[in-house]
C-alpha cells in the first residue's frame, strides 16, 4: 500500500503542511481524490505524540473521511473534521484519506 502511494499516477510531489519542536505532518494528493498523510513524531524519547491535525491544515474539504493506516494495513474508521493518531518517539504514521460522498 505504502508503495502505490509512492507510484501513484498523478504523481504530485508531497509537502509539510505543519512542523513543531518535534514533530512534523506532511500531506500528498492521491489520484481518485484520496490524499496520503504522514504523521512523523521526531521526539527520541517520552511518550507517544498524540496528533490531532484539522482538515483544514490537510487541505481537506470533505466534511468527512476514511481512514487506512498504510503500514498497518488497518482500517481506521471515519473521521470528521480532524485526523486524530498516536505515534511512538521515532515513529510515523502513514494514512491514506478518501472523502465520504
Amino acid at each position: 500500500e505504502v508503495i502505490a502511494v509512492n507510484q501513484d499516477p498523478l504523481g504530485k510531489q508531497g509537502l509539510r503542511v505543519d512542523k513543531g519542536d518535534d514533530f512534523e505532518v506532511w500531506r500528498r494528493e492521491l489520484s481518485g481524490g484520496s490524499i496520503a498523510v504522514v504523521l512523523f513524531n521526531r521526539a527520541t524519547g517520552g511518550s507517544d505524540h498524540e496528533f490531532s491535525v484539522s482538515f483544514k491544515t490537510l487541505n481537506v474539504t470533505a466534511t468527512a473521511v476514511t481512514a487506512r493506516d498504510l503500514f498497518a494495513h488497518k482500517d481506521l474508521g471515519t473521521f470528521k473534521g480532524s485526523l486524530n493518531a498516536q505515534v511512538n518517539p521515532s515513529g510515523v504514521v502513514m494514512v491514506k484519506m478518501t472523502p465520504q460522498h
